[in-house]
């Protein structure tokens, strides 16, 4: 996700990574690259923040500043990269969660003094738009894996992840009898553990989507 957030700054970030999961039974901890591709010193603060409830109507934000409590560990938590820079942040999992944990890292440009550095904002500083990214962090529970399952009544599909970790559907499609052409476009969906998604459909023919599950890990689904 990216936040746009009107600063004074010249310089640019870049993230390397916006979504990736960690499972800590194979690797507790991941690296992302952050990259100043602007011509300025930038200041970055490093915001962790779980997500309770996700995907559904009462989902909330938690921050949490004991690593312990929150299951996760960022370091650092803050950074100055100076023009071309590239420095790595890591993101570690404190143990193999009972159930799939969800977060969002922000990394956000701010000023000198809100990094907590002495010197004053530069009077040949203007306002400009700066970038800030906003990491989806999922760390998986043991032998973690989504099953989406399906149920259709007339011309509704609902689909739920029975799973214990999250997914993507994407690329749905239904199409006419005997035709591969001029078929309706279904969208997708992320769908966390114990989520639900309805959508209409127009013949009675297969709906098909493809699921991701984490980066590296995708197949076909058919729902009759």
């Amino acid at each position: 996700m990216l936040l746009i957030i009107p600063k004074l700054t010249w310089g640019q970030l870049a993230v390397g990574e916006i979504e990736f999961v960690i499972d800590p039974t194979v690797e507790p901890r991941h690296d992302v690259q952050l990259m100043n591709t602007g011509s300025e010193r930038l200041y970055i603060m490093i915001t962790p923040q779980e997500v309770i409830n996700p995907g559904q109507s009462n989902e909330y934000r938690v921050k949490e500043p004991n690593p312990t409590r929150l299951g996760l560990l960022i370091t650092p938590s803050k950074m100055i990269l100076e023009p071309g820079d590239r420095r790595r942040l890591r993101v570690a999992a404190l143990g193999v969660p009972r159930a799939e944990r969800v977060y969002r890292i922000a990394a956000v440009p701010v000023t000198a003094q809100e990094a907590g550095v002495a010197g004053g904002v530069s009077k040949q500083m203007s306002l400009q738009v700066m970038v800030g990214y906003e990491m989806l962090v999922t760390v998986a529970p043991r032998n973690g894996q989504a099953n989406i399952v399906g149920q259709r009544r007339g011309n509704e599909l609902t689909l739920t992840n029975v799973g214990s970790v999250n997914a993507v559907l994407a690329e749905g499609q239904q199409c006419p009898p005997r035709k591969t052409q001029n078929c309706l476009n279904l969208g997708g969906k992320r769908l966390y553990p114990g989520n639900s998604w309805t959508v209409g459909l127009q013949y009675h023919t297969p709906a098909i989507f493809t699921l991701y599950q984490g980066t590296n890990n995708s197949r076909k689904l058919n729902f009759r």
